[in-house]
């Protein structure tokens, strides 16, 4: 469906940061070579404007000029990864674009993306978006205009490795909101401060879960030692009182030993005679 046009633009259009929108789809590019969802999924992940801002260009085209024919059109800010209905990977981004590209929009012009993808960026040596285009061509671009931007390196910027660039087919972009995104009130929106709440309140509800399981945990851990040791106790108390038995057993065995021991001395025990010296006469 074509992009919806924005009305009650603010004076300032670095503010407008649109909502995700599809850019590309896994399957043929202009070439013959495929994007695969692997490559999407780096472009998706790997993706940083503070590193390389991918810009956007109307049909692929560079001007070498900042007044020239060919400047650009705004930038891409974020991606991300999904599927489609038909589990297809897709790539959804972020634009912030100028006045310019919003004029085109006004006039259903340009509705239709096209990404440029470095299959191996930098030393990463994974894919990376490069640039995106806006086009009205539905279907993939041209080889003819494929072949003259290829032939003429200084229609590009320099930091793009053309020869390597894969160019996807366009995809009809799907609806092109914008949110006010002020650089000097960088404050959230009321829905994503809403889904944050709500998501954060989902986040405590998670951890209290997991702390009441884990304490569960411990004290049943606690319980089952206290088990053991009680049991052990209760063995070695078993054990105690069987000693102690037997200790006293030998005691009284010992001293009715002794007693008829002592007996039996008294009883076999004659006294010596007194001694009056007669027995030597």
């Amino acid at each position: 469906m074509p992009v919806n046009t924005v009305t009650d633009e603010p004076e300032d259009m670095s503010k407008l940061i649109s909502k995700f929108v599809r850019v590309c789809r896994e399957g043929a590019t202009t070439d013959g070579r495929k994007i695969t969802r692997q490559q999407i999924d780096e472009m998706a992940s790997n993706y940083n404007p503070d590193i390389y801002g991918a810009r956007i260009w109307l049909e692929h085209f560079r001007s070498l000029l900042p007044d020239g024919v060919f400047p650009a059109f705004g930038d891409v800010t974020a991606l991300k990864a999904d599927d489609d209905q038909e589990g297809k990977r897709i790539l959804l981004a972020k634009l912030s674009p100028t006045s310019e590209l919003l004029e085109l929009n006004k006039r259903k012009q340009k509705v239709f993306t096209s990404i440029e993808m470095d299959p191996s960026f930098s030393d990463t040596k994974q894919a990376y978006m490069v640039g995106l285009a806006v086009t009205d061509s539905p279907a993939s671009l041209g080889t003819e205009m494929l072949q003259f931007s290829q032939k003429n390196r200084d229609q590009f910027s320099q930091g793009t490795d053309i020869p390597n660039t894969v160019f996807s087919e366009s995809v009809e972009v799907d609806e092109l909101e914008f949110d006010e995104d002020s650089e000097e009130d960088d404050k959230p929106s009321l829905l994503s401060r809403i889904r944050e709440l709500l998501s954060g309140q989902q986040r405590n509800q998670d951890q209290q879960l997991e702390d009441i399981e884990s304490s569960l945990l411990a004290l049943a851990e606690t319980q089952q030692k206290i088990q053991g040791d009680l049991k052990e106790q209760s063995s070695n108390h078993t054990k105690l009182d069987d000693l102690e038995n037997k200790l006293s057993d030998l005691s009284t065995r010992l001293d009715s030993l002794t007693d008829q021991l002592s007996r039996d001395a008294d009883t076999h025990h004659s006294a010596r005679p007194s001694a009056t010296g007669t027995e030597l006469r």
